[in-house]
């Protein structure tokens, strides 16, 4: 992977790849987790925006039609850290996808219809998650879990938020973070040295200071637990922790951790909570790390009257750790090298995973990766399993009614 920057500060991620197509993505660096209270939502509220006309192409089906008729793919998508652009193309075609990402990115029109009708857009979008308890048992958890931190807060936003999101103020929180040296580009795919053709589509942008990131201190862990009834056949919950950020010691004793409890149906969760006592249909963890924190969680779905029997069950699977065979251990290895490879062959799962770890600040610990996978040891993982899976965790529960 290279690696290079243009004099405006924009940084760009790199890796020829023999296939037959590429995919460029920009990525900014801005989020949900960069909002204020009276803008929860509008970095989601700009990803739709952006696809809805420019300068050059002045409404969505022109755009959207100038992608697809080549076979393209295109979508986009916000997250706390960021919101990214991505296209995926023929690699003869290379250079109309970075055409037309430059062209959202430095002409959109904000038309006061357009935001209108996205005002309803979204609110719809915000209800169909709501509603759906596999959905909005992630939005409880993160509430509950986070006290100050503004991870608690979901990346689609306030539903009153964007019902009065004006014109006004989307541009200015655009002016404010879509700067190019608050940006990432990563190109995956079959073209030869993209530097060039990156400085004629992006080079002329003008750097500008960019707010810096405030992260409130997040308290430590306690005991919490929420539920909420809904009318459903199932309930639907979440039990986990609070842990560590990208590139804290501790990361790749988690991920194998992760690897032992959680792999499919072989996973010892999967196997002790469903298979030997059918307790669950389903059942995983989420392991999730970000700019200063993290968290581990475990999700299932279940009849109410069964959430204490799979709680026992959980608790014990954590106070096996504490004996982790040799064959346990090179077994969750050998699955984590498989499973961060093959999520990485597609170009635009591998553009996804650069700028992530970019947006981030942890590009350097992408590349060492499986290397301080394969030194963690049973020791490490005895230590990490004592240090975060106490009895302060945090359950939350789509619960049924009846």
């Amino acid at each position: 992977m290279k690696k290079f920057t243009l004099r405006n500060g924009l940084t760009v991620l790199y890796e020829k790849r023999n296939t037959a197509s590429v995919a460029v993505e920009v990525c900014v660096k801005v989020g949900s987790i960069d909002e204020k209270p009276k803008e929860r939502g509008i970095s989601h509220f700009l990803e739709h925006i952006l696809f809805e006309g420019t300068k050059n192409r002045p409404d969505t089906l022109q755009i959207s039609n100038e992608i697809e008729k080549y076979g393209a793919d295109f979508n986009a998508g916000t997250t706390p850290e960021a919101t990214y652009f991505y296209i995926k193309i023929l690699n003869k075609h290379f250079e109309i996808a970075v055409d037309i990402l430059s062209d959202m990115i430095k002409n959109p029109l904000f038309k006061e219809d357009v935001i209108l009708k996205n005002r309803k857009i979204i609110v719809d979008e915000i209800n169909m998650i709501n509603d759906d308890p596999r959905a909005y048992q992630w939005i409880l958890f993160n509430l509950s879990l986070y006290k100050k931190h503004m991870l608690r807060y979901p990346p689609y936003g306030d539903t009153q938020v964007v019902k009065t999101m004006s014109r006004t103020k989307l541009t200015s929180y655009f002016k404010r973070y879509y700067s190019p040296n608050n940006m990432v580009i990563a190109i995956s795919g079959n073209v030869n040295n993209p530097t060039n053709l990156i400085k004629k589509y992006f080079g002329d942008m003008k750097k500008t200071k960019v707010p810096k990131r405030k992260i409130l201190e997040e308290p430590k862990q306690k005991k919490t637990i929420k539920k909420v009834k809904k009318d459903t056949g199932n309930s639907y919950y979440v039990l986990g922790y609070k842990t560590v950020p990208k590139g804290h010691k501790d990361t790749h004793a988690l991920e194998v951790i992760y690897a032992i409890l959680s792999r499919g149906q072989s996973g010892r969760l999967f196997d002790e909570v469903r298979t030997k006592r059918g307790l669950v249909y389903d059942i995983g963890i989420n392991n999730k790390m970000s700019i200063d924190t993290g968290n581990f969680a475990i999700f299932f779905n279940c009849n109410k009257s069964k959430l204490e029997q799979i709680k026992k069950v959980i608790f014990k699977e954590f106070e096996k750790l504490q004996n982790t065979t040799k064959k346990d251990l090179k077994d969750a290895k050998t699955f984590l090298e498989g499973e961060f490879l093959l999520s990485i062959e597609d170009n635009s799962a591998y553009c996804d995973t650069l700028t992530e770890w970019e947006a981030e600040n942890s590009i350097k610990n992408l590349q060492s990766f499986l290397k301080k996978v394969k030194k963690v040891t049973e020791k490490d993982i005895a230590r990490v399993a004592k240090k975060y899976f106490t009895k302060e965790f945090c359950l939350v529960g789509i619960e049924q009614k009846k």
